[in-house]
């Protein structure tokens, strides 16, 4: 008796010593500068339990520990903290939490692992068996590295202590802030205990019940919905990743949070936040929007009140806009059943940023109006907040020789690290919408330049700009962290035209030998006579090719008004060809300027299935935005008809008979898209043929197979039509394709041809093997046509259904009946292994090749001796291998056979 109670109380003692009280917490850092850091150990302990933790000791990862002093609530001077350490704060619910503040100094770069462990968990969680016995450990990592710059972990500013109920939704959200702008995803983890061991019943279904998920961007935990009453202990593991030089992101470390829920049950329903946003906002504007939840209960009044009470609900906030500097202001509202709550925040350029801003309501009721001791219910609601920079203001382009200047006002960020420059050709009336950023792709601008500071405010463009062409261009200023402002409105100028213009490049005759060719120019808009005076003349060049660049000179023109020229006996039929004027001044004559090339619109046909597309190829300064189509009509006749109009540089002339010949030209419309230049530019093509032709293979039948009967050695394999859209189904019959297994290609040739029906049936044959089927038109009844055959269908593979059947009696006495012992039945062997033995276990007989099994057999002599065997039983033993179409295990068939000679 004196033992047990020693035992009593030393366990008594043990308990005291090592207090089951921790519930929740984490480990965050912040970085000071020179490899050093601040670390901080958050808990969450049960106020109740006896212990009274003054300081916790931090594993700093590189081999060293610190013993961190407790920091928050009031100074104490007890037995157990003797250094008038903090108390800790109280914060309700038998909850006190817990600061811990040390600062290290890391020797060299690497990835740390910083940890704590304390004696013990609280006792009864339910998903940690024995918690009570578990010490309590989490850990965050830390990296550093050079190249990703100095970083401090988010911080966590929603406690991880929170209430649920049975079969009702339960939702957690860390509020996890990043004040480096790294971005954050969100996974669930095992909760650890000693030395870092996870717990493997975090999650176990059997005693979690319904899963619990978390969103990996906004980080609200989900359980939907709790089935048992009890304490259960979550993890989450929070990651950082910053955005390197390349666009990538790499990941810098992670915290970890230990959260508690305590599940009960009730007789109540979370209130509701009704959705709002995402927003965008202009950094130096005010964003103003109202947040409103419902709460669904009601009841009679707890006495002495009267008549229908409803919950009280309390609206709140936490996320990233309430930690930086020019935070928003704080969310509070209160009322009955339901709660509007104001978010007010004026944005300043230091919370521009690439990633959006996250900021979770939180909507909390307490029903004690109309029932006591009632657990109180919460739901969350996580929108996300994009600060926008300005665009820049007041651009400007100013078209000078060679080059377009461009010039804009200081972007009204200044913490801005250049601009970049984007251009098209023409306008395209770009508006961004709320929170669409920079420039997209769909305007048509391209990337074409950047400046590299703030003040660096012009841009000089000569990139390959045409004559008479105008260029437009939106600025965007750009940040660090790649944000990227609102674009700039459009602003558009041309390049000062100091050369000739190309207006014509017109084919007036079709002929493979004698075509013309009509090419007009203007002179200069712009002469600089003082460098450049009179006397003014041109020359005249030609390339093979519509983007052809080996010019040959064909012809001189003396005076400034000789503009247009006729180009002979040229194979129009065939080729297009491409033009540039030289311009010249003074005597003797200097080059003075060169007009961009200009090419004539040259008319391609591609056969199609009764119809012809036609696409019209040219390489022109000038935008060719409409094609007049003409038909000849009929064919041979030289009489053309309008047939249509294309405003883009293909169209497809549908309706004809495959087989027939039909011949077009088409007229373009352009304009040079510089103010006050030519424009209403008329150039046929030339006159083009082309006969429409079925070149469109079917789509692959969807094929199955329906029967197999291993007894029979019978397959049936059916297929329909697909209904994917863009299908034409002109079938005329179908193909069916073999191979032995699943490796290498279908043989050339069908097994089955032309078969007309939907289905195949296989038998008195092997079935093992793969299929596919194809389906082939009707283009070979069509004039020149060729049948177009699919691809295949979806392989179908069967296996093999093997069998090896042998007599139980053979007679080899030379009588012409039954004179060897072989297999009355067999299929599907592809390999055989078969060995004879007689009752003294001597094999007489063996045959490693099922061809020559099958084939000779065994003629009854003694393979060692040669001799016939005598009359009596023998013993067999097969080791076989089935065809088949992947790789199968050997099979064994034993049995006897008796050997009479008489």
């Amino acid at each position: 008796m004196k033992k047990h109670l020693l035992i009593y109380f030393l366990l008594l003692f043990y308990l005291k010593g090592y207090a089951t009280h921790n519930r929740a917490g984490e480990i965050t850092y912040r970085y000071l500068g020179n490899n050093k850091y601040e670390a901080t150990i958050t808990t969450y302990t049960k106020d109740s339990a006896p212990a009274f933790r003054c300081e916790l000791d931090l594993n700093w990862g590189d081999g060293t520990t610190s013993t961190l002093d407790r920091v928050n609530g009031p100074p104490t001077n007890t037995s157990t903290c003797p250094g008038g350490e903090r108390a800790g704060e109280f914060i309700g619910n038998d909850v006190r939490k817990n600061v811990y503040i040390g600062v290290h100094t890391y020797g060299t770069a690497g990835t740390y692992i910083l940890s704590f462990e304390d004696m013990n968990r609280n006792a009864g969680v339910s998903n940690i068996p024995q918690s009570v016995n578990k010490p309590f450990y989490v850990q965050t990592t830390l990296t550093i590295a050079p190249g990703i710059g100095p970083n401090s972990s988010p911080i966590l500013t929603n406690p991880p202590i929170d209430d649920g109920c049975l079969n009702r939704r339960f939702e957690h959200n860390p509020g996890a802030v990043d004040l480096d702008n790294d971005l954050l995803t969100y996974s669930l983890v095992l909760c650890r205990e000693a030395g870092g061991a996870t717990i493997p019943t975090t999650y176990d279904p059997n005693i979690v019940n319904a899963a619990v998920t978390i969103d990996s961007l906004d980080g609200t935990l989900i359980w939907d919905s709790p089935q048992n009453i009890g304490q259960y202990n979550f993890a989450i593991q929070i990651t950082e990743w910053r955005k390197t030089g390349t666009g990538e992101y790499r990941k810098i470390g992670y915290v970890t949070r230990d959260l508690q829920v305590d599940i009960n049950s009730c007789n109540n329903n979370p209130p509701v936040i009704q959705p709002v946003g995402p927003f965008c906002v202009e950094a130096g504007q005010n964003l103003n929007f109202q947040i409103t939840a419902i709460d669904p209960d009601s009841g009679p009044a707890l006495p002495p009140a009267t008549g229908t009470a409803y919950d009280e609900v309390t609206m709140t906030a936490f996320g990233s806009p309430f930690e930086v500097i020019f935070p928003a202001d704080s969310v509070y509202a209160f009322g009955l059943q339901n709660v509007t709550a104001t978010f007010d925040w004026d944005t300043k350029c230091d919370h521009v940023r690439a990633l959006p801003y996250q900021v979770t309501f939180r909507a909390e009721d307490n029903p004690r109006l109309r029932v006591t001791n009632e657990t109180k219910l919460v739901d969350l609601y996580t929108t996300g907040i994009q600060v926008v920079a300005p665009s820049p203001k007041n651009p400007l382009a100013i078209g000078a020789k060679n080059a377009i200047n461009l010039s804009w006002d200081k972007s009204f960020c200044t913490d801005a690290i250049g601009y970049k420059i984007y251009r098209r050709e023409g306008t395209y009336g770009f508006v961004p919408g709320p929170c669409e950023t920079g420039v997209p792709a769909y305007t048509g601008y391209q990337l074409i330049g950047s400046t590299p500071h703030v003040d660096s405010l012009n841009y000089r463009d000569t990139t390959n700009l045409l004559n008479g062409v105008q260029y437009c261009y939106m600025v965007i200023a750009h940040f660090s962290d790649g944000a990227e402002s609102y674009a700039s409105v459009e602003f558009c100028s041309s390049k000062q035209v100091e050369s000739p213009l190309i207006t014509n490049v017109d084919i007036l005759n079709t002929d493979p030998q004698n075509g013309q060719v009509n090419i007009r120019w203007i002179a200069p808009p712009k002469i600089d006579s003082a460098t450049y005076p009179p006397p003014y003349s041109y020359k005249l060049f030609r390339a093979d090719q519509i983007d052809g660049a080996n010019f040959t000179e064909i012809g001189s023109f003396p005076a400034i008004t000789d503009t247009f020229y006729t180009d002979p006996a040229l194979n129009t039929q065939d080729l297009g060809y491409n033009y540039k004027v030289e311009f010249y001044s003074g005597n003797p004559a200097v080059l003075a300027s060169t007009s961009d090339p200009a090419s004539s619109v040259f008319l391609d046909i591609q056969p199609d299935d009764e119809s012809n597309i036609l696409r019209f190829r040219h390489f022109t300064p000038w935008q060719n935005d409409t094609f007049v189509v003409f038909r000849e009509n009929p064919t041979g006749s030289g009489i053309f008809d309008s047939l249509d109009i294309s405003f883009s540089n293909t169209y497809i002339d549908t309706g004809l008979i495959n087989g027939d010949n039909y011949c077009y030209k088409s007229l373009s419309i352009g304009r040079y898209s510089a103010p006050k230049m030519p424009n209403n530019l008329l150039n046929n093509s030339q006159i083009a043929c082309g006969s429409p032709l079925d070149t469109n293979a079917p789509c692959p039948p969807v094929a199955q197979a329906d029967t197999i009967n291993c007894e029979g050695d019978e397959l049936r394999l059916s297929w329909s039509l697909s209904t994917d859209s863009g299908c034409v189904n002109d079938i005329t019959y179908f193909n069916v394709y073999y191979k032995p297994s699943k490796d290498g290609d279908f043989p050339s040739q069908p097994m089955v041809s032309n078969i007309t029906d939907f289905y195949l049936n296989i038998s008195n044959q092997s079935v093992a093997g793969c299929y596919a089927i194809t389906a082939v038109d009707d283009a070979g009844s069509d004039p020149n046509g060729e049948p177009n055959e699919s691809m295949i269908s979806d392989i179908i593979c069967v296996e093999a259904c093997p069998l090896i059947e042998f007599p139980n009696v053979f007679t080899p006495n030379g009588d012409g009946n039954n004179d060897f012992f072989t297999a009355i039945d067999y299929k599907d062997v592809a390999e055989l292994k078969l060995q004879l033995f007689n009752r003294w276990g001597m094999m007489v007989y063996e045959s490693n090749s099922p061809i020559d099994f099958f084939e000779n057999g065994w003629d009854g002599s003694d393979m060692n001796t040669g001799q016939p065997c005598s009359d009596g039983v023998y013993y067999y033993v097969a080791h076989f291998t089935p065809t088949a179409i992947t790789e199968v295990e050997e099979q064994v068939a034993k049995g006897f056979v008796h050997l009479f000679r008489n």
